[in-house]
């Protein structure tokens, strides 16, 4: 049986990331610890910690470029051209197999990637976003059509996905220092465990998911023996 390279590529790719917003985990996770910390011996409003963190929280929120999760930002940062849309959603959005609609346009921008149904929804809500009447239509593909498709399939590579920055900008760090009364160094601190949390994360996860996905083949060999199969004949 044979399976394109990519198809554990998704979930391995969303496994891979380093935490995109390292700062939220943060400010949900170490920054509780670290303002109890602070306020040892003294009996601070629970109020007022909660406000802090939510503040924080909401900081960090506002600093993700909306384009990588909303339609209307994405096609607004695109503009208004049918033609760059359509390259758009063909340059940043990858082919998987299955069949029907699934994620939806919402899910397709998210996931980034999806089968054709999926990225017509998405390629659709973005021309509709610019102002353009869509209607999806459906036709049969010709056996030497889904030949040369299949073998753009294969070829298709990985798509580059939203941009993850490299390093937390410092002045990202002193405004959540100055809205939750902590210092510099504790927020650092707590970023740095994060990350090793998040590497922790990524290891455990991705050997077990590797280990299912082989254990998934074996038994389609070894219990279905197909004569043969491509999982994109009925699902292009």
């Amino acid at each position: 049986m044979r399976y394109p390279e990519f198809a554990m590529f998704p979930l391995l790719k969303f496994l891979s990331l380093r935490i995109n917003f390292t700062l939220l985990g943060v400010a949900i996770f170490v920054l509780p610890h670290l303002c109890l910390a602070s306020q040892a011996g003294s009996t601070p409003r629970l109020e007022e910690q909660l406000g802090k963190l939510f503040a924080a929280a909401e900081y960090v929120i506002n600093q993700i470029d909306p384009a990588v999760y909303d339609l209307k930002a994405l096609q607004q940062s695109i503009g208004t051209s049918a033609e760059e849309l359509t390259q758009w959603v063909r340059s940043n959005t990858a082919w998987v197999p299955y069949q029907g609609a699934l994620k939806g346009a919402q899910g397709t921008l998210l996931a980034r990637q999806g089968n054709l149904v999926d990225r017509t929804l998405l390629l659709g809500s973005l021309l509709e976003a610019a102002g353009y009447d869509t209607q999806i239509g459906r036709a049969e593909a010709s056996g030497a059509l889904r030949n040369i498709m299949r073998q753009a399939v294969k070829a298709q590579g990985t798509r580059p996905g939203p941009e993850i920055p490299e390093e937390i900008p410092s002045d990202h760090v002193r405004e959540i220092a100055q809205v939750t009364g902590l210092s510099e160094a504790e927020i650092w601190a707590g970023i740095e465990q994060q990350a090793k949390s998040a590497v922790r994360f990524e290891q455990e996860h991705i050997v077990t998911l590797e280990e299912h996905f082989n254990a998934i083949r074996h038994a389609l060999e070894t219990s279905l023996k197909p004569k043969s199969f491509e999982p994109w004949d009925d699902a292009l």
